[in-house]
């Protein structure tokens, strides 16, 4: 999980190659005026993003270990002045925090969270609505926590099914890194419903794609499919935060493993 999500936030804010095109421009330019202002504010930058980047493995530790609450208080923490110099430093923390409010079932939280992340993205790219999807994801959880109801993220899920139908198996027939995510994000979800079988389903054309192209994250599929029938035959939820948060045994396992 942690290799997407930068890969993630690029792609909801549809910055990633202005972006990053023009920071390594940058710093190119400024190392050749050293000793500028200009230059010393590039520096100052570039440590709070190293010091940021400190924090946040600390977070992802934390997630690892399936303590929630200290995650986020991390992601919280690297969101805080020493560690940014604009609003878009935000943006990692930010998508991070929403990430495991989600898993830990604080779907207010998690839409503060995906607010944020819009705004922000906006400021740079006015048309940007990335993250307007993930909105509709929490909002549909937010259904179900309060009503019970889960055909909104039924509707959420063949919404995405459809709109990226040309990066999924069979489909395509590479791997890649958003492909990925979004047969993780499913199975989260059908294994908070307890549709295992859906679940299962979704992983089949993976397991098979990373089969044929001799993927090292093959075993790691396999393990997620153990974890659902696991579940599937009875087995408990891992319950977490004082037996206040439980998490269904793919999710637990998707969030300690780091090959999502």
């Amino acid at each position: 999980m942690k290799n997407i999500v930068f890969a993630l936030i690029l792609f909801f804010s549809f910055t990633s190659i202005s972006s990053a095109s023009a920071g390594s421009f940058k710093r190119r330019e400024v190392v050749q005026k050293k000793g500028t202002a200009e230059s010393r504010a590039t520096d100052e930058k570039y440590r709070k993003m190293f010091a940021q980047n400190s924090v946040m493995n600390d977070a992802w530790d934390f997630q690892r270990r399936l303590e929630l609450s200290k995650a986020i208080e991390t992601a919280k923490q690297a969101q805080g002045a020493d560690y940014i110099t604009d609003e878009e430093d935000r943006s990692g923390p930010l998508f991070f925090e929403l990430i495991t409010a989600v898993y830990k079932g604080d779907y207010e939280l998690a839409l503060k969270a995906a607010n944020e992340l819009h705004r922000i993205a906006i400021i740079a790219v006015p048309h940007a609505d990335g993250w307007l999807e993930q909105k509709k994801k929490i909002e549909a959880l937010l259904e179900f926590q309060k009503t019970g109801n889960k055909q909104l993220i039924y509707d959420w899920i063949a919404s995405q099914k459809k709109k990226y139908a040309h990066w999924l198996p069979p489909t395509n027939p590479k791997k890649t890194v958003w492909d990925s995510f979004l047969m993780v994000e499913f199975v989260a979800l059908y294994d908070l419903l307890g549709d295992y079988d859906l679940a299962l389903a979704e992983i089949a054309p993976f397991l098979k794609l990373y089969r044929e192209v001799g993927s090292g994250e093959t075993g790691a599929l396999e393990n997620l499919i153990k974890a659902l029938q696991e579940s599937k035959s009875g087995m408990p939820k891992i319950c977490i935060e004082d037996g206040k948060v439980c998490l269904g045994r793919a999710t637990a396992y998707i969030i300690k493993s780091k090959s999502f």
